[in-house]
């Protein structure tokens, strides 16, 4: 629903009129807006636990 909102803004659209047409620029900025909203903290969040993991784990030491 969030999509549609942005794109209804960029485009000056009714709303409630879900007849959009495919060809528009403004689909690259919803596919951006998910992008940065949703993948990249996943996978920056992913990356911090997996660091904080291995900073837990000791290491043998060499002898």
């Amino acid at each position: 629903l969030a999509e549609f909102g942005i794109v209804a803004y960029l485009n000056n659209l009714n709303p409630f009129d879900f007849d959009i047409p495919k060809g528009i620029v403004a689909w690259d900025a919803v596919i951006g807006w998910r992008i940065a909203t949703y993948y990249v903290p996943i996978i920056v969040t992913w990356l911090l636990l997996v660091k904080l993991a291995l900073s837990k784990i000791s290491k043998p030491q060499a002898t």
